[in-house]
């Protein structure tokens, strides 16, 4: 499916109050700056992003998790520590575009409340902004200290008026 597809069936799944707030973007890069300042010639230099009146809030950049990879690769870890460091990288917010936008294309076929659940913290976020999920719901939801901030923004938005124990808030954007 083509990306201005998805993105036009994720917009209309999203709730309307922040339908016009929340938007996702995705490019391809043939040559670039890379994250750590050199020049980088890879053929699948992709970028996908979400933001929030403009700002972008969230980044799954090819260049950055590729970078750790090779890190992981000099550090000299065996392919069981490299599998499991790679399963950690989203809690460290590092993302693979490639990964996001297989999340993003599976979410639309999902149950909202099934991704609700779920231990990826890119499904929960749309499941927060998704308009087939009632308040209460969202009410009942209980954030975890270690949650993603993604996950954690998108609740603020959604549910405005309710405590909330994070650092980063959507009010700070």
């Amino acid at each position: 499916m083509q990306w201005s597809k998805i993105r036009t069936r994720l917009k209309t799944l999203i709730c309307d109050t922040l339908r016009d707030r929340i938007d996702f973007h995705q490019t391809v890069y043939r040559t670039h700056h890379n994250d750590v300042g050199g020049l980088c010639k890879c053929r699948d230099a992709r970028e996908l992003w979400i933001t929030i009146d403009g700002l972008q809030v969230f980044r799954a950049s090819y260049c950055k998790y590729a970078h750790q990879l090779f890190l992981m690769w000099r550090a000299g870890f065996t392919q069981l520590e490299q599998d499991q460091a790679v399963k950690n990288l989203p809690s460290q917010e590092i993302h693979s575009p490639d990964d996001v936008g297989t999340l993003l294309r599976n979410y639309l076929d999902l149950d909202p409340r099934i991704s609700l659940r779920s231990g990826d913290p890119i499904l929960r976020a749309l499941a927060i902004i998704d308009r087939r999920i009632g308040l209460r719901t969202l009410k009942q939801l209980k954030m975890k200290d270690d949650e993603h901030s993604l996950v954690r923004m998108f609740y603020a938005l959604r549910l405005p008026g309710q405590p909330r124990s994070h650092k980063r808030t959507a009010s700070t954007l």
